[in-house]
């Protein structure tokens, strides 16, 4: 099955204004939300979607920017 993987810097993006589109889309594809927060447990519920946390920011932090990045690189490969 292919995979959709969706990524929000706020788990509460995912919960309020992805709220059923990403239930329906994982009819059809593995989807997969990638956030920081706390509230993943709720999106994996609410969804019915794998959750896996990384810790973003929506500021410019250069050395918490390369650990997502490299955290997201792995999580892709």
């Amino acid at each position: 099955m292919k995979k959709i993987i969706r990524i929000t810097t706020i788990s509460g993006s995912m919960r309020s204004l992805l709220k059923d589109q990403l239930r329906f889309i994982n009819q059809y594809y593995e989807v997969i939300g990638i956030s920081s927060g706390d509230s993943l447990e709720k999106v994996e519920k609410q969804e019915g979607i794998r959750t896996i946390a990384v810790n973003m920011t929506r500021k410019i932090t250069p050395l918490k920017d390369i650990k997502a990045l490299f955290k997201l690189y792995k999580i892709f490969k």
